[in-house]
């Protein structure tokens, strides 16, 4: 399925953008029709004929794990299937060797999934140290002051679920190569609106679910681990798809020396057949055209708040934007709920967080400033 025109694919999230003026895919994004359709053929050959094709998915499911390379520019062998982000960064954070004496740099206020395992290190001696946030910004040099030679890895969110504030992971990559530590990037709140190249950012390890703007189902997502430290990275999460011969049904260890290291067992197929034609769409489309149309949204929005004096909380600087912006206002736990009653919906996160994708119109954001406006009288 080729797609190559933003407007022609509307149609494709009915009936949700008629139920709804859908503007919160960073906390969910809608799923196209033919990602159903897609997942339909798979409960077909499995209600049809069992698992007779069962190899026929395996070859299928690396197909996909190939087109969600393409996207993040990496290889198929360093890409492994996920349940979640969560599950992705615990991973790699636990296969991680660490001494007494080593530090690790997170941002405290980001994403639980992304702190939270970091915090636990604390318990094996390893400091963990946090970046400064000032006016919802990391700046490069914020990383410079506190990475030293005993730093293990940087960790941080492509983009912060709070603010909308967009990374710089060239630069954070370059700092983490000149110091010889790993980085790792959250990426669930980038993928499918920002473009990514993880060899151009040196990103060590990447996690991603694909629910929110990869558009897919939940209860997948894939873990990028680059091949040069895949034997560094160790794994407890040992089955008999780990290995270089899980047909043979071994009885002695050996693991893969690719990222399927990580996946013990059977895979998700039902959700990797959804997500397959998703990932096509972004690679037809390619993701700068998705960026400029959902930054054309928000520029319209960013304009219309201004000329109401509504405070925006999002950095608004070129290089640190994202599909994320929040807007705050006295009351905004009020007009949050008259969005809902009024099927608009948005998320609070310390304000209003508006998230449009390419299912969105113009049309859409006047339907939020109409309440807006309606709500500041």
């Amino acid at each position: 399925m080729k797609m190559t025109d933003i407007s022609t694919l509307r149609k494709e999230f009915e009936p949700a953008i008629s139920n709804w003026t859908y503007l919160n895919a960073a906390a969910c994004g809608l799923t196209p029709q033919f990602a159903q359709k897609a997942m339909n053929t798979w409960w077909e050959d499995k209600l049809s004929h069992g698992s007779v094709h069962y190899h026929t998915w395996e070859e299928d499911a690396l197909k996909t794990k190939e087109k969600f390379a393409t996207l993040i520019h990496a290889s198929r062998d360093e890409i492994a299937y996920m349940m979640n982000t969560s599950e992705g960064l615990n991973f790699a954070i636990n296969g991680m060797s660490f001494e007494k004496g080593d530090n690790v740099v997170v941002n405290k206020y980001d994403f639980p999934s992304n702190f939270l395992p970091w915090l636990a290190l604390e318990q094996k001696g390893v400091e963990v140290r946090c970046l400064e946030v000032i006016n919802n910004r990391i700046p490069l040099h914020h990383f410079e002051s506190v990475i030293d030679e005993h730093t293990k890895a940087v960790s941080i969110s492509s983009v912060q679920f709070k603010s909308g504030f967009r990374s710089d992971l060239q630069g954070i990559g370059r700092l983490c190569e000149e110091h010889g530590c790993y980085f790792v990037v959250d990426a669930i709140q980038s993928l499918g609106a920002l473009e990514m190249d993880v060899k151009k950012y040196n990103i060590d390890i990447l996690a991603t679910s694909c629910y929110k703007w990869l558009l897919g189902p939940d209860g997948v997502g894939f873990l990028y681990c680059n091949d040069d430290i895949i034997d560094n990275i160790a794994t407890t999460n040992i089955g008999w798809m780990s290995t270089p011969d899980p047909w043979s049904f071994p009885t002695e260890l050996s693991l893969m020396n690719t990222a399927q290291k990580f996946e013990s067992g059977t895979l998700p197929w039902s959700l990797i057949y959804a997500i397959d034609p998703i990932l096509d769409m972004f690679n037809d489309l390619g993701v700068p055209v998705i960026t400029a149309y959902i930054f054309h949204l928000l520029d319209y929005l960013i304009t219309e708040l201004q000329s109401l004096d509504v405070n925006i909380i999002s950095p608004l600087e070129p290089e640190e934007r994202s599909g994320i912006l929040i807007f705050d206002v006295q009351g905004r736990d009020e007009l949050a709920a008259r969005y809902q009653k009024n099927n608009v919906r948005i998320s609070v996160r310390d304000g209003i967080r508006v998230s449009p994708h390419l299912y969105n119109t113009t049309e859409d954001i006047d339907v939020l400033l109409e309440h807006l406006t309606e709500f500041l009288k």
